[in-house]
């Protein structure tokens, strides 16, 4: 990583609205071209462990957040997820227009849920209920959950840093507007995660250009600090980037 930057939501959909007009932006996932083989693969996996193997963490990893890419990206963008539809588009104009791949987790690897709810099904079903639901082990899922956020958290750590520029999209579902004394917070723990990331990785020196269902959601928040962060604009976004890609 060289460089670490913040732009709001509203500079964002301004820089789409001027340079984005006739673009049709496409949200390519390569994770879902191979969808069958990596069914196929799980399943193989899970069937070893039947027959008394140990499950390779490391290889689901790489099956679901592979960071061994063709592809080298240059920019991390950090975002909400609501808000998925405007970094798809700001990902595809940097791209396509600019020449400036942009790392977007959802638009390159597979679904944490995904994983986490086949090895719930195939480790911790406890017993099925008479109205056709499944129980699950609470300790059982604990320690899955343990492990597939460890995987995703290793994997987004690696992408950061072989990303050249971090890009963090601020917004009213990125930060909590009614934080106190100044202070920004999130209530997304992936945020947060990202944003640490961010901080505590050195900056490389270098000639280089950086579900639904509750009615009440539970809310967490963390502490963002962007105080380090350059605030780009939708007229100096191009420039500052292109600059650091030359």
């Amino acid at each position: 990583m060289t460089k670490k930057y913040q732009i709001s939501l509203q500079e964002v959909q301004s820089f789409i609205n001027s340079e984005f007009k006739y673009f049709v932006a496409r949200a390519i996932n390569p994770f879902n071209d191979n969808e069958k083989k990596i069914k196929d693969h799980l399943d193989k996996v899970f069937e070893d462990y039947k027959n008394g193997a140990i499950l390779d963490g490391d290889s689901l990893q790489k099956l679901f957040f592979p960071t061994d890419l063709k592809q080298k990206y240059k920019i991390f963008i950090s975002h909400s997820g609501k808000d998925s539809e405007d970094i798809k588009m700001l990902a595809n104009v940097l791209e396509n227009i600019y020449h400036l791949p942009c790392f977007v987790d959802w638009m390159v690897w597979g679904n944490i849920k995904k994983l986490q709810e086949k090895i719930d099904w195939e480790l911790c079903r406890h017993a099925e209920k008479e109205d056709g639901g499944t129980t699950y082990s609470y300790a059982d899922r604990n320690y899955t959950t343990a492990h597939t956020h460890a995987m995703l958290s290793m994997a987004l750590l690696d992408m950061i840093d072989q990303c050249d520029i971090c890009l963090f999209v601020s917004s009213k579902n990125s930060t909590l507007p009614e934080a106190n004394f100044g202070d920004i917070k999130t209530l997304s723990p992936w945020i947060y995660e990202e944003i640490s990331y961010m901080n505590h990785i050195a900056i490389r020196k270098s000639n280089m250009y950086s579900e639904g269902g509750a009615i009440q959601p539970i809310r967490i928040s963390h502490p963002l600090d962007l105080s380090d962060f350059d605030t780009l604009t939708s007229k100096n976004l191009i420039a500052t980037l292109k600059a650091l890609n030359d």
